[in-house]
């Protein structure tokens, strides 16, 4: 890789660290471009290199971030089809969150963008119905509804993890362990 395009991806993490350092403390409204530079210490020509504007910039740091948890969670999905509900990758997922946790905390945080709440909430979803399907249970007649509850309830606990800092990546993977599997929804077909 050449000295230049190593060069340009260390300004563009310049870049998005500022942001969302500023993300964590502000909201977005409040976030200027010249805030931006400030802080990456880098000129406002050398920002509009990058990005078109902020709202660009932050709809591609949720983008691939988004990405990236879909992707592992592909690899890890395709990984436990053989494994029983109990060895579900939760503390994998933890720590990929706990690595990713200075863009995450900020982008689940009140202030934070809608856009990005929602499609984790999705993803998070559709991880439970796949470990109900590979655990042939299921959460009753209204699992629709049970699954909304359910991921919003894991997203915030992971935003209170991010934030308070205060449990282990084993810790908070026994808590969600029993969010998903000891809650009394919980049903095996015929049983």
């Amino acid at each position: 890789m050449g000295y230049n395009i190593v060069k340009q991806q260390r300004t563009q993490k310049q870049i998005t660290d500022a942001f969302i350092s500023l993300y964590e403390t502000n909201t977005y409204d409040k976030i200027t471009v010249l805030d931006i530079c400030s802080k990456a210490n880098v000129h406002r020509s050398t920002f509009y290199l990058h990005y078109e504007n902020i709202d660009f910039m932050l709809r591609e740091i949720e983008d691939h971030l988004l990405e990236e948890i879909t992707n592992y969670n592909i690899i890890m999905n395709a990984q436990s089809i053989n494994q029983s509900a109990d060895t579900f990758h939760i503390r994998d997922l933890m720590n990929f969150y706990y690595e990713h946790r200075n863009y995450i905390r900020p982008l689940l945080s009140p202030h934070g963008d809608a856009y990005f709440t929602n499609k984790l909430k999705k993803i998070i979803g559709e991880n439970l119905e796949w470990t109900l399907h590979k655990s042939k249970a299921a959460y009753g007649n209204h699992q629709k509804y049970i699954i909304s509850y359910i991921s919003s309830g894991i997203m915030n606990t992971i935003y209170n993890w991010l934030i308070y800092d205060d449990l282990t990546v084993d810790e908070i993977t026994e808590i969600l362990n029993k969010m998903v599997f000891e809650n009394p929804f919980w049903e095996y077909p015929g049983v």
